[in-house]
C-alpha cells in the first residue's frame, strides 16, 4: 500500500514538477545506455564545474523546457501551461549537474526507459522509483514489529514517513531512496536494542545490513548518516555489542556494509560528486559568525520543507499540517525522553541536537563557495531518527499504559488526515492554482489535467494511507502484546 501511495504521487505530480527531476531524469536514462559519467565541461568557472554532458533520448532531454512555465512560479500558476510531452528517441547532447551522484538510484529507474523511450517511460520510472522507497519502508514496518514492548514506535515510523517522503518516492529523485533506506536502518536498529543480542532475530540484522547497504550508496553524504545511525546502534546496546559481534549473521552484513563504503568512497573520490551548482554568494566580508546565524535562520526551512514543500519549493504543506505534524512529534519526543533510561535518553537528545548541528555546519562550510544552500530533503536521513528514537526508548517505563498506546493512535490517526490534507492541496496547486476554486477537480479553462482522473488519485491515496495507518495501528498493538499486555 505505500507504493500505491507513492504511485498516486506519481501521477498526481505534473512529470519535471519533482525537485530537480528532469537532470535526474536524464542521468537515469544516460546510465543505463553506458554513460557512467559522461564528459566533464572544459570551462573552469566554478558555476559549470558540477556539470557534465551526457546523451539521452531527445524526449526526456526536452523535459527541463517543459516545466519552466511553471517552476519557481507563485503556487496560483497551475500547470496547465505545460506542453504535450512528446519528442523523438534520437539521443542528443545535453548538460547536467547530478551526472556526478552515486550511479546505484539511477540504474536501476533508467531500466523502464529502455523499454518505453517515450512519455510512458517517464512515469514507468517514477513508478520503478516509488518501488524502491517502498520497499525500503516495508522493510522498516517488517522490524516494526520485532520491538517488544515498544508500541509508541509505530508513532515513531509514522512521523518519519512524511507527506515529504512519500511524495519524493514517487517522483524521480534519489533523495526518496535515501530517506526511505534510512528510516528502514533506524527502525532496524531500534529492533536490536529491543532484546537481549543472542536473541536477534537474523531477520532484523538483515534488515539493518541490507538498509545500511542501499543507505550507504544511493547519495553522496549517505555514508555520513550511516555513521550516525552505527553510532546510535552502539550507544544504546551498550555492554551487549560484544556478544551482538560475535553472531554469524552480523558478522556477514557487516562485511558487506564495509565494502560498500569502500564502493562509495572510490566513487567519491572517482566523481567527486560533491561540486554543486552554487547559489547567491554571502556578501563580501561576511563574518563566520554571520554565518552561523544565516545557516541558523535557514534551520525553519530544513523543518517544513522535511513535512512538505512539494515541486521546487514552491507549494508548501498548509499551516494545519505543519502544526499538527510538529506538535505530534513533540509529544512523542517529550515522552520518549521523559520515560527513557539516562543513556536512551541521551541518544533521544543527541539525535536532535546532531540534526541541528550537522547541518548548520555543513551550510556555514559551503556558504562562501555555495551560497546558503540545503533543503530539508538533504538532512532529512538524520532527522527521520529523532521520532523513531524517541518513540522506542519510551518503552522502558510506558510500554504498557493504555495511554501510551492511544497516544500512538491519535498520532497515526491525526498524521493520515494530514498525508492527504497534503496530497489534496497540491493537487489543487497544480490543477487549478491556489487562487482558484476550492474544488481540485473543478473544470476551468487554463486548468491541469493529470493522467489519471484527480476524484481517483485522491480516492486511491486516501485508501492506501488509511490501509498504511491500519498497518501501524496494528503493530503497535502487536508489540506491547509481544510483552504480555492487552491489546486495546
Amino acid at each position: 500500500m505505500i507504493w500505491v501511495a507513492a504511485a498516486a504521487w506519481s501521477f498526481a505530480s505534473p512529470m519535471g514538477s519533482g525537485p530537480d527531476e528532469p537532470a535526474h531524469l536524464i542521468r537515469a536514462a544516460s546510465l543505463v545506455r553506458g554513460e557512467l559519467l559522461g564528459t566533464p565541461l572544459a570551462h573552469t568557472v566554478l558555476a559549470t564545474k558540477a556539470y557534465v554532458t551526457v546523451e539521452a533520448p531527445q524526449v526526456f532531454a526536452r523535459l527541463e523546457n517543459d516545466v519552466v512555465c511553471f517552476r519557481y512560479k507563485p503556487p496560483s500558476v497551475p500547470a496547465s501551461c505545460q506542453g504535450t510531452l512528446d519528442g523523438s528517441s534520437s539521443e542528443v547532447h545535453v548538460d547536467i549537474y547530478v551526472g556526478r551522484y552515486s550511479p546505484l538510484y539511477y540504474s536501476l529507474v533508467g531500466l523502464p526507459t529502455l523499454v518505453a523511450v517515450n512519455p510512458a517511460g517517464m512515469y514507468l520510472a517514477r513508478l520503478a522509483s516509488g518501488a524502491l522507497s517502498a520497499a525500503m519502508l516495508a522493510l522498516a514496518v517488517v522490524s516494526l514489529r520485532r520491538c517488544r514492548g515498544a508500541p509508541l514506535l509505530a508513532a515513531g515510523l509514522a512521523l518519519a514517513m512524511t507527506p515529504m517522503v512519500l511524495y519524493l518516492a514517487g517522483v524521480v529523485n534519489p533523495s526518496g531512496l535515501e530517506i526511505s533506506s534510512a528510516i528502514s536502518a533506524w527502525v532496524a536498529v531500534m529492533a536490536l536494542t529491543c532484546e537481549p543480542s543472542e536473541t536477534v532475530p537474523a531477520s532484523v540484522v538483515g534488515a539493518l545490513g541490507i538498509s545500511t547497504i542501499v543507505l550507504t550508496l544511493t547519495r553522496d553524504l549517505s555514508p555520513l548518516w550511516v555513521g550516525f545511525i552505527g553510532l546510535g546502534l552502539v550507544a544504546l546496546v551498550g555492554r551487549q555489542r560484544r556478544e551482538l559481534l560475535r553472531r554469524r549473521c552480523v558478522k556477514g552484513w557487516l562485511v558487506g556494509c564495509v565494502a560498500a563504503a569502500g564502493v562509495a568512497l572510490g566513487w567519491d573520490l572517482y566523481a567527486d560528486p560533491f561540486l554543486i551548482v552554487p547559489a547567491s554568494p554571502v556578501p563580501r566580508g561576511t563574518s563566520t559568525s554571520q554565518l552561523f546565524v544565516l545557516a541558523l535562520d535557514r534551520l525553519d526551512l530544513l523543518v517544513t520543507s522535511s513535512i512538505g514543500d512539494f515541486g521546487w519549493l514552491g507549494t508548501p504543506s498548509p499551516f494545519a499540517v505543519i502544526v499538527t505534524w510538529l506538535a505530534a512529534l513533540g509529544a512523542v519526543v517529550l515522552v520518549g525522553t521523559y520515560a527513557a533510561r539516562r543513556r536512551e535518553a541521551v541518544v533521544a537528545v543527541g539525535t536532535v541536537i546532531a540534526w541541528v548541528v550537522v547541518p548548520t555546519l555543513l551550510i556555514v562550510s559551503q556558504a562562501r563557495s555555495s551560497g546558503i544552500v540545503g533543503q530539508g530533503r538533504d538532512f532529512m536521513a538524520l532527522g527521520v531518527g529523532i521520532p523513531i528514537v524517541a518513540g522506542t526508548v519510551a518503552r522502558v517505563r510506558f510500554a504498557g499504559r493504555t495511554t501510551t498506546r492511544r497516544l500512538a493512535t491519535i498520532v497515526i490517526v491525526a498524521l493520515a488526515f494530514c498525508q492527504v490534507a497534503d496530497f489534496y492541496s497540491t493537487l489543487r496547486r497544480y490543477t487549478v492554482g491556489t487562487t482558484g476554486p476550492l474544488n481540485a477537480f473543478a473544470s476551468t479553462p487554463d486548468a491541469w489535467h493529470p493522467p489519471l482522473p484527480g476524484l481517483v488519485l485522491l480516492f486511491v491515496f486516501s485508501l492506501a494511507i488509511g490501509a498504511v495507518a491500519y498497518i501501524l495501528r496494528r503493530a503497535a498493538a502487536a508489540t506491547a502484546m509481544a510483552e504480555g499486555f492487552d491489546a486495546y
